[in-house]
């Protein structure tokens, strides 16, 4: 299951996204914790596959993409 967000506001630099998405050892970076916590946990959850993307061009749009497993009601 993909579930897309979309933002038309001024984008985010490539390299912040690494940040984002990346664990940096021994960090104290709080901005993007929240971000960077619920991709490691959707990873350790479901496997590598699965997780957050960060797509973005400056000046133009943000796009983030949540990547989970889609198991239907009547299947569980």
């Amino acid at each position: 299951m993909h579930i897309d967000i979309y933002d038309n506001g001024v984008g985010i630099e490539e390299s912040q996204i690494r940040r984002m998405l990346m664990e940096v050892s021994g960090s104290k970076e709080s901005v993007s914790f929240g971000v960077r916590s619920v991709h490691n946990r959707i990873r350790m959850l479901y496997g590598d596959r699965y997780g957050l993307e960060i797509e973005s061009e400056l000046g133009a749009y943000t796009k983030v993409t949540i990547r989970l497993p889609f198991k239907p009601l009547w299947e569980a």
